[in-house]
């Protein structure tokens, strides 16, 4: 019924009562319907809500018992690793049953590893680089680039579903397992590159170091 426009249900709602022979009129049947609508969205809200609530937590603590003691002895590259594999741990992880209590603390630790480590690390990267890049070329990224990186997944899913779902008349699990080979390749190329580029930046760092002056 989510998916069916408000005329039809009723007509829809009938075919799914005479087809499994319950004893419920169609009337009943909507209302209730509306119900259960109602009060999952009342539980979705209240599951989002405590996910923002245990995030912020995670991020905070990690931010102020963790993120220096990373940043310090384990450097940009180990640091920066961190999310990608947990994420990939993740994806790894959903390929067997779970639970939504397993799936909020999915989301609690991503986030708070993001908020605590990953935007940490990537405000610290900027630091080797020039004003121009600072000034000019992060606000593009962290503005319109990201957003357009959402965009282009979201617009990417869509047409997976609408050519093989829609014209091809694929299942809709095989979209599923397309989705989740291009994002296994992305998560890749993520690893690769924070591997990369923390390896740079933590050899600067050295070299810095190494040219002080002895005091």
């Amino acid at each position: 019924l989510k998916n069916s426009p408000k005329e039809n249900r009723e007509h829809e709602a009938q075919q799914f009562i005479e087809q499994h022979k319950l004893d419920i009129s169609t009337n009943h049947f909507l209302t209730q319907y509306e119900s259960y609508r109602d009060q999952l969205e009342g539980r979705t809200r209240k599951l989002f809500s405590q996910i923002s609530f245990y995030q912020g937590i995670l991020g905070i603590s990690l931010l102020f018992f963790a993120s220096r003691f990373l940043f310090k002895y384990c450097g940009a590259r180990i640091t920066s690793l961190i999310l990608p594999l947990f994420y990939l741990c993740v994806m790894l992880a959903l390929f067997f049953p779970v639970n939504i209590l397993m799936i909020e603390s999915f989301l609690v630790i991503g986030y708070g590893l993001n908020y605590s480590l990953n935007r940490a690390v990537k405000e610290l990267l900027y630091t080797q680089t020039s004003r121009a890049t600072i000034f000019q070329a992060k606000p593009l990224i962290d503005g319109p680039i990201r957003r357009l990186g959402d965009v282009t997944m979201a617009i990417f899913k869509l047409s997976l579903t609408f050519i093989f779902v829609k014209i091809l008349d694929w299942p809709a699990v095989r979209v599923d397992q397309l989705f989740v080979a291009t994002s296994l390749f992305i998560l890749g190329f993520w690893l690769y590159s924070v591997w990369y580029v923390g390896g740079i930046y933590d050899a600067k760092k050295k070299q810095a170091k190494a040219s002080e002056p002895v005091s």
